[in-house]
Parts: structure tokens; C-alpha cells; sequence
């Protein structure tokens, strides 16, 4: 499974057979993540695999894929360590989303997926929005490299 395949779990519940193949695939025990009030996201975190899972309650969920029962927990965002990262993540070795490559820079990245939706030049950080989810991604401080690339449901913007 790689990061173009994760696309297509966004808005799934926990409970969905394909989220929990993933899930196993990663090697994740069958424990449901809790709700950090704080963040509003529960986190599965995979070091070895250079992955962090977060779901959110169906309440904080604004773009839905279907109609969520109560309670539901939703795939909201998996994330993909690259090299470099400083929290002790092993890079992620499968392929990233739309053929990108850890060693693209902003330039790369730019030319083919065009110019981001929003950017924040203080962290490195850029988004690039399709329909129904988004990609964002944290470059080392040149902007030579990928640092981190998230797939994730839909910013809302208000």
C-alpha cells in the first residue's frame, strides 16, 4: 500500500474492512485510538513505517464521505515521515502520493502539482487542494527536500 492508495481510505470509518486491512498491513493492533480533546484527533502512531494515523470523531468531521452513525471514529489524515524528521520516525519507504519524491524540492513539487492552495513560509509548510482531500507538505527549511507529506480530508477554510 503506498501513499496514492491512502487517498481512497480518507472519510472511512475505523470500522471499514478496507481501513482495518490497512491497518494490519502496518502491522497496528486492533486498539481504537482515544480522542485527544485538545487536538480532536485520535493518533496511531507507526515509527517504524514512518507513519501517523489520526481519526477524528464523525462531530468534527466537515467533509463527509457518507452519513456517519454516532460515534464513528473517520480516517482524517496518514502522514509520511521522510528523512531528516527530528521525532524519530523512520523514513517511509513506499511510494509517495502523485509520484512525488522525498528529494523533490518546492520547485519539484510546484511543477507537478502546481502552485499550493496556502502556504506558511515559517515552517516550510505548503497545501495543495483536490477534490475531497488535500495534500500538505513540510520541506526542510531550503525547500530542497520533503520533510513530511500528509494526505488528508479537506481543509475547512471559513
Amino acid at each position: 500500500m503506498d501513499g496514492n492508495d491512502f487517498i481512497a481510505l480518507l472519510g472511512l470509518t475505523w470500522e471499514d474492512k478496507d481501513v482495518q486491512r490497512f491497518l494490519a498491513e502496518f502491522g497496528v493492533a486492533k486498539k481504537k485510538p482515544k480522542i485527544d480533546p485538545d487536538s480532536l484527533a485520535g493518533y496511531l502512531v507507526i515509527k517504524k513505517s514512518g507513519l501517523e494515523i489520526a481519526f477524528k470523531d464523525e462531530h468534527d468531521v466537515t467533509f463527509r464521505r457518507t452519513d456517519y452513525d454516532e460515534g464513528d471514529l473517520v480516517l482524517a489524515n496518514i502522514r509520511m515521515y521522510g528523512d531528516g524528521n527530528t521525532k524519530g520516525y523512520a523514513p517511509f519507504e513506499g511510494e509517495l502520493p502523485h509520484e512525488l519524491k522525498k528529494e523533490f524540492g518546492l520547485k519539484e513539487v510546484q511543477a507537478r502539482l502546481g502552485k499550493a492552495s496556502a502556504t506558511n513560509k515559517s515552517i516550510a509548510l505548503g497545501r495543495w487542494d483536490f477534490e475531497g482531500y488535500c495534500l500538505a507538505i513540510i520541506f526542510d527549511q531550503n525547500h530542497k527536500h520533503i520533510r513530511q507529506i500528509a494526505v488528508q480530508l479537506p481543509v475547512d477554510v471559513k
